[in-house]
């Protein structure tokens, strides 16, 4: 398998999301697609990210949240997997699938969608998305000029829609970022567009743009949050990748509004500079 086109041994850098989902995610109970279900955990902490490793002997590992090392497989959903792959599992029913940010020109980072049994053995779901890469040195960041960072968005939202057998699962979201760094003020600006899936016509859930963000001069690290008057989780947390901050890997968590009902949504980015 090929994550990276040039894999590195060692550990790479990771910020991630994780939220828990209901019993009838897994069971399949029957619910409306627009009902009261939210995501009232959600976490953006350290702990609560999968951690991935390259090793010596070529093998990619993750650690999912309290979780052990373990081996990376080509799923048996594939026929055939060749290095174009993006569909991986673990031992015990764990799912990483991940955006293919190699094929899109990306050298240092990557982003994954993943998904467990919850370690509580109830019939719940723990899931999230997670973006790592190979980290920026503090002496790889600019700390003169300013530069735009372009990229794709990976997510999930609390919004169900009918799975065809009598179920309902969360939709998907994705869309794009851009991050304006003065690497010689230390500011950041920027926003994000969302899209939710809704089969053949996603939905435009507009643009967020970034509100109280943080970043200082030679930092390898920022944070913020979006500017809304909708109650949720709201923030962001990223950090660039590359030996000079070519590229940069977040994850984040905003609320919305889909049909008059307030929503929210979770994901990584992962983004490349332009200029």
């Amino acid at each position: 398998m090929a994550i990276f086109a040039e894999p590195t041994v060692g550990t790479y850098v990771s910020v991630g999301t994780w939220t828990n989902g209901g019993e009838w995610v897994i069971a399949g109970l029957p619910t409306s697609p627009e009902d009261d279900f939210r995501f009232t955990q959600l976490e953006g902490t350290p702990a609560k990210q999968p951690v991935i490793r390259y090793t010596a002997d070529g093998r990619y590992e993750v650690a999912l949240p309290n979780e052990s090392f373990a081996a990376l497989a080509h799923s048996p959903t594939v026929s055939n997997p060749t290095t174009d792959n993006t569909q991986f599992v673990m031992p015990h029913g764990r799912t990483f699938s991940i955006f293919g940010a190699r094929d899109q020109g990306y050298r240092y980072s990557e982003m994954a969608a993943w998904w467990r049994p919850d370690l509580d053995f109830a019939f719940t779901a723990d899931f999230g998305a997670v973006a790592f890469g190979s980290p920026t040195p503090g002496s790889g960041v600019p700390l003169t000029g300013s530069a735009t960072f372009t990229g794709s968005v990976l997510g999930v939202s609390d919004s169900t829609m009918p799975d065809g057998q009598g179920a309902f699962l969360f939709r998907p979201v994705d869309g794009t970022v851009r991050l304006a760094f003065d690497f010689g003020s230390g500011n950041l600006s920027g926003d994000m567009r969302l899209f939710l899936n809704e089969g053949m016509s996603p939905a435009d859930l507009g643009t967020f743009a970034f509100s109280q963000t943080v970043f200082a001069r030679g930092s390898t690290t920022y944070s913020g949050s979006f500017s809304t008057t909708l109650q949720g989780f709201n923030f962001f947390n990223g950090r660039f990748t590359g030996p000079t901050a070519e590229e940069t890997i977040g994850s984040w968590a905003v609320p919305f509004q889909y049909l008059g009902n307030t929503h929210q949504a979770l994901g990584a980015w992962i983004a490349r500079r332009g200029n």
